[in-house]
């Protein structure tokens, strides 16, 4: 996979989209990265209470991956709100449709506090970003957008 140089995880650095100059030099998340990237589950919540992306990463990740690694992650979770936020999931799954979404990742055996915190940075900033407040300042697919973080230690033997 190659990474964008607009896809930084440092903490020095913004938290900014992967995007293109689309038809009339509109800026939109690129969903190229959808090639390389998966979504692990979706879940349908009950009645007016939407639906749950889950990604899942797995560890342990070498401590000269880690920058790799939380671009790979950043670029996931850029590439759920894009799809969310393009209507995309709402042609697959009509249902979630102006619902809120929850965005969730399930961590095992990874650097928990370094992943924390690359969490809690990308959640804060993301959706203030122009592309994905405009998205969801209409509403149209997603009402809004809120994101999940488990982190666990699994036993190696599993």
């Amino acid at each position: 996979m190659t990474v964008s140089a607009d896809v930084v995880a440092g903490p020095e650095n913004a938290v900014r989209p992967a995007v293109r100059t689309g038809a009339r030099g509109v800026s939109r998340p690129s969903l190229d990265v959808m090639r390389d990237v998966t979504v692990d589950l979706i879940a349908s919540e009950p009645p007016r209470r939407g639906c749950t992306m889950v990604m899942i990463e797995e560890g342990p990740w070498a401590p000269e991956s880690i920058v790799i690694n939380l671009e790979r992650v950043q670029m996931r979770l850029h590439a759920c709100l894009a799809v969310a936020l393009d209507g995309l999931l709402a042609q697959k799954y009509p249902r979630s449709t102006g619902e809120p979404l929850v965005i969730r990742l399930d961590a095992f055996n990874v650097p928990n506090e370094v992943l924390r915190a690359f969490f809690a940075r990308f959640t804060s900033e993301v959706l203030a970003l122009p592309t994905y407040a405009l998205a969801l300042s209409r509403g149209k697919f997603v009402s809004r957008v809120t994101f999940e973080l488990n982190l666990s230690d699994l036993p190696n033997h599993v």
